[in-house]
């Protein structure tokens, strides 16, 4: 084999290693198993962490242990993304519709669920309705 050749064969690895690193910032596991991503919520009165069910118009539907609550956008002083590449939301009002369609995407149900589907959630939660954060 030639210099040339040799040479070329070390770029062409070399740029196919440097690919596979390049993008996937969010953690791939996460949606591998079909995981909401996981979000640290500001609040007036602390700090929440959990799994993001849902981005609704009203707020954000949260999993917190077996605990599902609705975090109000008035209430949200700031919403944090660990897992997935959602713009970092603040101030305590909803966000625009195209970074909410964000937010639905890093959810765990993107296309939001039926009333029957949410009350099969909280029925297997052992709640009669979402904990609403104040």
């Amino acid at each position: 084999m030639n210099m040339r050749t040799a040479l070329s064969a070390c770029v062409l690895v070399a740029s196919l290693l440097a690919g596979c690193r390049v993008g996937g910032g969010y953690d791939e596991a996460a949606v591998a198993a079909g995981l909401g991503s996981q979000v640290r919520l500001e609040l007036a009165e602390g700090e929440m962490r959990g799994e993001l069910l849902l981005a609704r118009p009203d707020g954000i539907v949260l999993l917190q242990g077996a605990r599902a609550f609705l975090a109000p956008w008035a209430v949200i002083e700031k919403l944090s993304f660990s897992s997935y590449p959602v713009e970092d939301h603040k101030g305590g009002i909803a966000p625009s519709s195209v970074q909410r369609r964000q937010m639905q995407l890093a959810s765990r149900y993107p296309h939001g669920l039926t009333d029957s589907q949410l009350a099969e959630l909280l029925a297997a939660l052992d709640q009669a309705e979402l904990e609403r954060l104040q």
